[in-house]
């Protein structure tokens, strides 16, 4: 809701610049033909109804590049422990915020956001049932209209077919002293009573200038005009825009008769005489037909009608003037800045220290290179400077099998068995490694989402999945070690290259609003539950420490190196969650791991240091070997831990697989 107010405001802000250069263009214009003005002001309107779909699509970034969350890298050489990790595998959830029957929920005051939504809402709601009176209004004057029995009707229908217009209907109406057009897939023109009365001259006239209208399709530039001023019924500039597009395109029908030789004195005295019968008539119509003369402004319509100098048709200069306009405006409605999102959006991240030079590699193969796929981002330079030296990366060898034995062994484990997801891993040797893993565990880690939702990937065929590949590649350099964060840069950098030549991947990432999860605290005392206890340190945090992965070799220390710290214990189980010394940022991006979420959790705890987590325990296990089913997080977190979920939205950052190969056979 936030997001789409804020598309509303940007639009707001911009139509004044696409409204103010439509002045300054018509003002240029102003001794052409209306036809020309009115294309301005309906390249205008267009550009302000197209603007908040434009602003709201996602935001196309180069590829392949992409920084994961990461949080501090450890600092010592202790980081580099093995540990041991069981993590988690999708499960049949029940509802994540599923809450406890005696819990009731705490009333909510209506926010600023809210209120400025429900004020649009209405006053867009009034301008809709304004533009709804008026077709309704025309449509009953529709069909209560009879095709006309006399000459006229034939008249009319001959001049139709004349210009080329064949799907015209001509009827006449009691119920209207003005001659008006409505429809726009079934144009309809609308005659009083009395069109049997006119002279030849005058019938002649008001013809060419309805049918002007359905040649032009007014009947829709009105509409959009009307559905405009709905959405932006508060900016008086989009009201004065549709007032300027009515003016001129009356203006340019009338030049349509005009440049057909009826003179411009016989021409005004028609239009007088029409305007004085509909003086004292309501016109119910008015929002819903394009009608041909009202009292209002008729002088200043005279004057225009009998102005020798003004040009009747478009010259090519004006032509030119006014598609180059259109462009302009059609790129300013679209143009897109990348903002920085804000506090209240942006997902938690820790903070980077200034940018560095960023590993390049140049991966060397027999088929045709790809270095595109090879240039890490800006995000991801930001964060590894200082870590490692700028290198040139040359992959040597690289092979990648299938592992038949291994995707049976995934089968058979139970789905409430939470099992260990392949994982790529940096080894001695410039060795890029990961045995039995899925194509897209390893899109997951060349693209550095090891550790994010699994929603954050989308597209690709269903075997992606399920096909399982052992991988190794060796490089002409040592790779930094990788860490439960994820692949080094570099390691990251080499993988996309690999996945780009072997399995011609093609991504794409986006950048749309979306659904996540806050976590805050429960209480407004702020006291937390007993799940939750301030740490003692003393063991490598989980995502500081060099990742696991079952099957891998890892090596040991080297002799005489100290002894590193202890791992902090991760416990992930049937019904249990238990975790050591991790901040609360840690936590949350834990949490979006767990498959009874599947999405973005951001910290808004405002709770520094670091904690001893615990959730569930042994009747929450047996509960979910009974089942089958992993219980609801919201209810534990509130009842061990004081926090709780709040639904939210933010940018997040989603890779969209557009197309992946199976890998051949080496």
């Amino acid at each position: 809701m936030a997001g789409a107010l804020a598309v509303l405001v940007t639009a707001s802000l911009r139509i004044v610049g696409i409204c103010g250069a439509a002045w300054l263009v018509t003002l240029v214009l102003r001794r052409s033909s209306a036809a020309a003005r009115h294309v301005v002001w309906v390249n205008a309107v267009t550009a302000a109804l197209l603007m908040p779909a434009l602003l709201a699509l996602p935001t196309p970034l180069a590829l392949p590049a992409f920084a994961s969350w990461a949080p501090p890298a450890a600092t010592s050489r202790a980081g580099q422990a093995i540990s041991h990790l069981v993590p988690m595998v999708e499960q049949p959830t029940t509802p994540a915020f599923a809450r406890a029957p005696q819990e009731a929920p705490r009333p909510r005051r209506m926010s600023f956001t809210l209120a400025a939504v429900a004020l649009w809402a209405t006053g867009a709601g009034l301008v809709l049932l304004w533009v709804l009176h008026g077709v309704l209004a025309t449509s009953r004057i529709r069909r209560r209209g009879s095709r006309s029995t006399t000459g006229w009707g034939d008249e009319a229908r001959a001049m139709a077919t004349e210009i080329g217009l064949g799907r015209v209907t001509f009827v006449e109406s009691p119920d209207t002293s003005i001659p008006f057009v409505c429809g726009i897939v079934r144009p309809l023109v609308v005659m009083p009573a009395e069109v049997s009365e006119w002279a030849s001259e005058r019938l002649r006239a008001v013809l060419l200038h309805e049918l002007a209208h359905v040649r032009r399709r007014d009947c829709l530039t009105q509409l959009l005009a009307r559905v405009a001023c709905a959405i932006y019924w508060f900016h008086p500039l989009v009201w004065v825009a549709a007032h300027r597009l009515r003016i001129e395109r009356e203006r340019a029908c009338d030049d349509v008769v005009l440049t057909s030789g009826v003179l411009g004195s016989v021409y005004g005295h028609h239009l007088v005489e029409i305007a004085k019968s509909a003086a004292s008539r309501r016109r119910n119509f008015a929002a819903g037909g394009v009608a041909m003369a009202h009292p209002r402004r008729l002088e200043e319509r005279l004057m225009y009608i009998l102005d020798p100098r003004i040009r009747r048709k478009s010259p090519i200069s004006a032509r030119l003037v006014v598609t180059a306009f259109g462009l302009v405006a059609l790129g300013g409605a679209s143009l897109q800045t990348k903002a920085q999102p804000s506090a209240a959006q942006a997902p938690a991240a820790a903070p980077a220290p200034a940018a560095a030079p960023a590993p390049v590699v140049q991966a060397r193969f027999t088929a045709t290179q790809r270095p595109a796929a090879a240039q890490p981002t800006a995000a991801q330079a930001r964060a590894t400077a200082g870590k490692s030296p700028t290198q040139n990366v040359t992959i040597e060898v690289a092979s990648i099998k299938r592992n038949a034995q291994v995707e049976q062994q995934r089968l058979a484990i139970p789905p409430s068995i939470p099992t260990v997801p392949g994982r790529a891993q940096t080894l001695a040797g410039g060795v890029l490694m990961g045995r039995g893993m899925t194509v897209m565990e390893l899109i997951r880690d060349a693209y550095g989402y090891r550790n994010r939702a699994k929603g954050d990937i989308i597209g690709g065929p269903e075997w992606i999945n399920t096909e399982r590949y052992d991988m190794q590649a060796r490089a002409n350099v040592e790779f930094p070690l990788s860490t439960s964060t994820g692949l080094p840069p570099a390691g990251e950098a080499a993988l996309r290259a690999l996945l780009a030549e072997r399995l011609n991947l093609q991504v794409r990432v986006e950048s749309p609003l979306r659904p996540v999860y806050e976590l805050i605290v429960l209480r407004a005392d702020g006291q937390l539950g007993p799940g939750l206890k301030l740490s003692e340190g003393g063991c490598i945090p989980f995502f500081q420490r060099e990742a696991f992965n079952a099957g891998l070799v890892i090596e040991k220390p080297a002799a005489g190196e100290p002894q590193p710290l202890r791992p902090c214990p991760l416990l992930i189980a049937p019904g249990v969650m238990a975790a050591e010394n991790m901040s609360m940022a840690e936590w949350a991006q834990l949490l979006t791991l767990a498959p009874q979420l599947d999405r973005t959790v951001v910290d808004r705890t405002d709770l520094g240091g670091r904690y001893d987590f615990k959730l569930g325990g042994d009747e929450a296990a047996s509960a979910v070997a009974a089942t089958g089913r992993l219980p609801a997080m919201t209810p534990a977190l509130e009842r061990r831990l004081g926090l709780t979920l709040r639904e939210g939205q933010a940018p997040v950052e989603i890779l969209v697989i557009e197309h992946v190969d199976r890998p051949a056979e080496n």
